[in-house]
């Protein structure tokens, strides 16, 4: 970050702001309303301030890490635009990653994540933003977090139809989960990720519970798989059999004849299930990374690998202890794994500040869960979970991603950033069951 920072981003914030502020005047809702600026704020912050903390907190006034190493190479995308734009075409849309064809040879020998096609992705999305920013690393960060933005406003606004009672909480769980403002807004794959998973919700609920423009939402829905696959297939893993788990249990439920719903469970279920399954297997078909029938040794590479970088680097590395390559002793991992995205880091295993911060946000979901969970009956959570499916979707995308997140991660620093895109719905979660229970009163 430089001068062309300072200079650019007032003007370009300018023009957003102006933009936001016009498409405020459409939200009817005045409660909703009301967080539509605020939760934009705290993007700009999050985007800005992931610069500002790689550069001089983690880089010591030198950028460093992932989001400049982004940079850095969409600046020759953003060259190729002047010296030869249909290569900078080329780059952005046709080049195959791993592909140094003539043509693209001396621009892309430069780009440091040309040979990894997902990583790439991030790049040619942030070269194509080049060629309208200047290439100036803070207004690219904000027009990704604006893009992250209007999927946490699909969210919230998914949610706020089904519980109109809770603009305040699930205001809170969308937009001012600290971890989430922060990761889910740099020039980061976190920010395009958690941006289309936001619309994915919103395409599924309006689309195929409110049944409104259905054919529409299933051509977006399935636009968003596609997106989704090209950043984060683990992601896709995990919403996948949580919405056919929602599906299921939603429309069972519309089933006004008590023996028809009872023995229509084992009917539906039988469908779900397949379906899932299939279609996890059609997501990882193409990327031996995520095969199903090898996705516990590809576990244990990956943990290992992590694990000793992390202890090479000294940075905040945990252990789930030793991982055998087999299925049994990857499921076995699980609910330790799930704490572990949950409710860690503890404060003192946090080495850094930043990472402190993480702690106290750990603890506090923590402190909530305890004071939701074990105050309600489990006969109570049952009813609440069978009357509002949509709960069952956040568990278990929550749980779901959450045991990939950890076992996948081997340092806090990145299981904290990859836990973002479920923090959300958890907490959305935690908030809707609180109020079931017991109505208006503050949780916290």
């Amino acid at each position: 970050m430089d001068i062309k920072d300072i200079l650019l981003t007032p003007f370009y914030l300018l023009f957003i702001y102006g933009y936001l502020y016009q498409k405020r005047r459409t939200i009817s809702n005045p409660l909703m309303r009301q967080y539509f600026i605020p939760a934009f704020h705290v993007k700009v912050i999050g985007a800005i301030s992931v610069g500002l903390i790689y550069q001089f907190y983690y880089g010591k006034g030198n950028p460093s890490g992932d989001t400049f190493v982004f940079f850095a190479d969409a600046s020759q995308i953003y060259r190729a635009f002047w010296e030869a734009p249909d290569v900078a075409l080329k780059l952005i849309f046709w080049a195959t990653p791993n592909n140094y064809t003539p043509d693209i040879y001396d621009y892309a020998v430069r780009i440091y994540y040309f040979i990894d096609p997902r990583t790439y992705n991030i790049i040619r999305i942030a070269g194509f933003l080049s060629f309208f920013t200047f290439h100036t690393y803070s207004v690219i960060a904000i027009f990704i977090a604006l893009f992250c933005f209007s999927g946490l406003w699909a969210t919230y606004r998914a949610f706020c139809d089904m519980f109109p009672d809770l603009y305040r909480p699930l205001a809170v769980a969308c937009f001012f989960i600290p971890s989430v403002f922060f990761w889910g807004s740099g020039l980061l794959k976190d920010s395009i990720s958690m941006g289309i998973l936001g619309w994915m919700f919103y395409y599924l609920y309006f689309g195929f519970f409110k049944l409104k423009n259905v054919w529409t939402a299933a051509i977006m829905l399935v636009i968003m798989f596609i997106f989704m696959r090209y950043f984060r297939v683990h992601i896709l893993m995990g919403f996948v059999p949580s919405a056919a788990l929602w599906l299921f249990l939603q429309y069972r439920s519309y089933i006004r004849n008590t023996f028809i719903r009872l023995i229509s469970f084992p009917v539906l279920l039988a469908i779900a299930l397949p379906f899932a399954f299939l279609a996890l297997q059609k997501i990882a078909e193409e990327d031996a990374q995520y095969n199903l029938n090898q996705v516990a040794q590809t576990a244990k590479v990956s943990n290992d690998w992590l694990v000793y970088m992390s202890t090479v680097e000294k940075g905040s590395t945990y252990s789930l202890g030793e991982f055998d390559g087999t299925i049994t002793g990857l499921i076995a991992k699980m609910p330790q794994a799930i704490w572990l995205s949950l409710y860690r880091p503890y404060p003192w295993e946090a080495k850094s500040f930043i990472m402190f911060l993480s702690a106290i946000e750990s603890f506090l979901l923590l402190y909530l869960s305890i004071r939701v969970f074990l105050s309600t009956r489990i006969g109570k959570l049952i009813i609440i979970f069978t009357e509002k499916p949509v709960l069952v979707f956040c568990l278990v995308f929550s749980l779901f991603f959450g045991f990939a997140v950890a076992i996948s991660s081997g340092n806090f620093g990145t299981m904290v950033r990859y836990r973002i895109a479920f923090l959300p719905f958890f907490l959305a979660m935690i908030y809707i069951i609180h109020f079931q229970v017991n109505g208006n009163r503050k949780l916290i």
